[in-house]
Parts: structure tokens; sequence; C-alpha cells
């Protein structure tokens, strides 16, 4: 009885609305949800962005993990798409989320 009530569902798609996995949440939204999907997505389909309503907390969470494994583990194959926030979560989060970096020239 103790995975009979799920908090949600998480699921990755692509820019065409395709379903290309999903997975039952049953801790609430962790970042290791979307670590597994996007890990199992990056193994077979080759993309450069990934747009998530949590990237400006998930990405830098991402990079501080991928620091403390190998280089030869098969999760590194997720450290070469770069994050952005879509206009709708974008304009909902606070400030910091919202601010360019400075364009080197």
């Amino acid at each position: 009885m103790a995975k009979q009530a799920e908090t949600g569902l998480a699921m990755i798609c692509c820019r065409h609305a395709v379903l290309l996995k999903g997975i039952n949440m049953h801790q609430g939204e962790i970042f290791p949800y979307p670590l597994y999907l996007h890990w199992k997505v990056a193994q077979k389909q080759n993309f450069a962005f990934i747009c998530q309503d949590v990237a400006c907390k998930y990405f830098p969470w991402l990079q501080r993990l991928l620091q403390r494994i190998p280089a030869d583990d098969p999760l590194q194959v997720t450290a070469t798409q770069k994050p952005f926030l879509s206009v709708m979560h974008g304009k909902a989060h606070s400030w910091h989320c919202q601010v360019r970096p400075p364009v080197p020239l």
C-alpha cells in the first residue's frame, strides 16, 4: 500500500509534443526524477537543449553531481545539453532566474 498514492507524473517529450518517457513520482518533486528522464532520453536521442520548469535549480545541481562522478560514467552524457527556461515559467520565477548573464565581447 505504500506505493499506491503517487505524488504525480513526470514526463519528457520532444518539441513536437511526442512523449518519450514518463515515470510515477512517489516522493514529491525531487531532482532524481528529472535526472532519470534526462539520462534515459540522452542515451538514445541526440539533442542540444532541454527546457524545464526547474532548469534554474536543476542544472547547477546536475553540474555539482557530474563533478563528483568519474568521466567515463554513463551519466556524463547529460553534461552536453544546454538548459533554458520557457517564457511562461521564466515570468513566474524570481528575478535572478530571469536576468540574462552578460554577453562576452
